[in-house]
């Protein structure tokens, strides 16, 4: 199916969800005990699909049985109906309106005498398992990282209105009506003896660059002489080639021919000449070098070039190099990844992919470097065979969907802005590395 017909799909499938929730609201289609369940349930979600912020939560089933801890275990999940709203989670927002409407069909059927207490009881708990299971490798990791990490629960827009009343009460923090978790509450609570400029800083910057990258100075080398993008998508202006600090592509050569060597002393990030990175704050990118005209020659002197500069390098405890290197295995010949702490593979959802990934692994375990792997453009089932078919499973850390937004913002050459739990979970392994 394609991606227009997929999305028409899904949107004749909420709006189907929709109007048949506005009709439970007025419905008494269940018996008298937990009509105010359901209905109070619709009516709230109805307002949430309406945008209405002041829209009060239902109570929930007051019931100790297993029923009602069934039932109490569905309205902590149906709280999340505002925020996959907010940030336009359509397929997980859809996939719960009809959960909700399966749940309440079979409290019809019972009413209706299709089935007893005991068949009810037993459909509820397998409706839920099933819905549960279906979306576990979906929801679950982003639900522990939304859950631990304030920049993945609408922080920002959370921090902007708790400065705006002040940080008076922590119920500002229930923006979208879902249950506050102790990482938001504790946002709050240090906000609180945060100077007012920092907290503007905050919001203008995101609290993303705040929780993850607080006190680490990131340097991204693009070593790639064929990419031409990957200023676009960081956000910053293309850097100087450093190919040009020692005169030219092969410059590097005549001045390792002319000394024995290419640096005369150890160089940290502060020694790097300005006009060859570009970037802010505490994210840079330099670039090694790239082919700019036909026949020009290899690429070998760039490769040189990288592999002195890296070698030459000396960093601090906080400080974070991530490099860029082209596809396949040409950087292993030059030896550049004998530079490397850790190699970090993406695998494409294709046969020569996944065979080159074996290709690498060995390599580098021949190196004594760890390898590790993201898979890359693959959906659930193709990002299964992947995971099947490479030998080490414990080397695959994230998995990043075919994701519209991450499609579309590398066609128009952008900075990622979407939201994306395979890419925290990157961010969270490139800085357990160190």
């Amino acid at each position: 199916m394609r991606m227009d017909e997929e999305r028409e799909w899904l949107e004749e499938r909420f709006a189907l969800s929709v109007s048949r929730i506005a009709a439970v609201r007025e419905e008494k289609e269940v018996s008298e005990q937990y009509l105010p369940y359901f209905a109070g349930h619709a009516k709230w979600l109805m307002e949430i699909l309406s945008s209405r912020e002041e829209a009060a939560f239902p109570e929930g089933f007051a019931a100790e049985d297993e029923m009602g801890q069934l039932l109490a275990v569905w309205q902590q999940e149906m709280a999340q109906a505002g925020v996959l709203l907010m940030e336009e989670r359509r397929e997980e927002l859809c996939a719960l309106l009809e959960q909700f409407l399966a749940v309440y069909q079979i409290f019809c059927q019972q009413k209706s005498g299709e089935m007893g207490p005991e068949e009810c009881l037993a459909a509820v708990r397998e409706s839920l398992y099933y819905y549960f299971s279906d979306y576990a490798d979906v929801k679950l990791p982003y639900r522990l990282q939304e859950r631990w990490d304030p920049s993945c629960s609408c922080a920002r827009d959370i921090l902007e209105k708790a400065h705006d009343a002040g940080f008076a009460d922590e119920t500002v923090l229930n923006l979208y009506r879902e249950p506050l978790s102790f990482r938001e509450k504790e946002l709050w609570k240090n906000c609180r003896a945060l100077p007012e400029s920092r907290i503007k800083e905050l919001i203008r910057e995101g609290i993303s660059d705040f929780s993850v990258k607080e006190g680490k100075d990131v340097l991204v080398i693009d070593s790639d002489e064929s990419n031409y993008g990957l200023h676009r998508q960081l956000g910053f202006d293309l850097p100087e080639d450093f190919t040009h600090y020692f005169g030219g592509k092969k410059g590097a050569y005549r001045v390792f021919d002319e000394k024995g060597r290419v640096f005369d002393n150890r160089w940290h990030f502060s020694d790097i000449p300005e006009e060859f990175m570009s970037g802010e704050d505490d994210l840079h990118l330099m670039a090694i070098g790239k082919i700019a005209e036909a026949e020009e020659g290899c690429a070998c002197g760039i490769g040189f070039t990288g592999k002195m500069f890296l070698d030459n390098l000396e960093t601090d405890d906080s400080d974070i190099v991530i490099t860029d290197t082209e596809a396949g295995v040409e950087h292993f010949g030059r030896g550049l990844d004998r530079c490397a702490d850790v190699i970090l593979m993406v695998i494409d959802p294709s046969y020569e992919s996944i065979h080159l990934s074996e290709k690498i692994y060995d390599m580098g375990k021949a190196l004594g470097k760890p390898v590790y792997f993201v898979i890359n453009k693959a959906d659930r089932e193709q990002a299964s065979m992947v995971r099947e078919a490479i030998r080490d499973k414990n080397a695959v850390i994230a998995e990043i969907p075919a994701q519209t937004e991450i499609m579309m913002a590398g066609l128009k050459g952008e900075p990622l802005n979407c939201d994306c739990p395979g890419v925290h979970k990157i961010m969270e392994a490139i800085c357990d590395f160190k």
